[in-house]
């Protein structure tokens, strides 16, 4: 927590599937310079979540120095309701783009979340995907005309899993393969990044049988 002092550090918990992060709620795992991107860069973010049944709201990833700093300057996913928002923003809400899931996450499992952007700067093209398939999404606010960073090389923060100063973090959830990428990816490639299909089927094919 580089906005309040010394954090303590998140938990590796050993599970089934290996070592995984255990978050509190209050605690995350802050990639320093990873994650850092304008308005205009596509990228795509990719990981798997566990969430408790008890857990209501909270931030699953961000690019901020605080919920509630700056009204807020970054790229969020959260939970809110038991539905999933993403958002974008140079200053919420009145430059930034919001969109909101239709459908309940489910519980007690391990599923994969990906949001992907296209650096247009539009709705359109700032997507989220559950378990390698695109989620309808209601669009709250479609207005975003400023950068979305701090331009401060020093203080940038970077993308930040779990938890965020000020606000409500992921309380009991779990997080594992977390994947960060600098272009925006295919459904295809979402698709296998989330284990829902393989390369296999068309590896060592040439591009004239694709």
């Amino acid at each position: 927590k580089r906005d309040a002092g010394d954090p303590d550090k998140p938990v590796l918990a050993k599970t089934a599937r290996g070592q995984v992060l255990e978050l509190n709620g209050d605690t995350y795992a802050d990639l320093r310079h990873v994650g850092v991107f304008r308005k205009s860069e596509p990228f795509t973010i990719g990981l798997r979540a566990w969430f408790p049944k008890g857990f209501k709201e909270g931030v699953i990833f961000h690019k901020s120095n605080a919920e509630r700093l700056y009204n807020f300057k970054g790229y969020q996913l959260l939970l809110k309701n038991n539905k999933l928002e993403i958002s974008m923003a140079h200053t919420a809400p009145s430059n930034a783009i919001t969109r909101k899931s239709h459908q309940p996450v489910p519980r007690e499992r391990w599923v994969h979340l990906t949001m992907s952007y296209d650096g247009s700067a539009k709705a359109d093209g700032f997507r989220l995907f559950l378990d390698g398939s695109e989620l309808p999404m209601e669009t709250v606010i479609d207005q975003l005309y400023k950068d979305i960073i701090f331009y401060d090389k020093k203080n940038e923060p970077a993308l930040q899993i779990g938890g965020w100063w000020r606000g409500l973090g992921f309380k009991g959830g779990k997080v594992d393969d977390i994947a960060v990428y600098n272009r925006t990816l295919t459904p295809f490639e979402i698709k296998v990044l989330a284990n829902s299909e393989s390369w296999k089927p068309i590896a060592g094919k040439s591009p004239d049988t694709l």
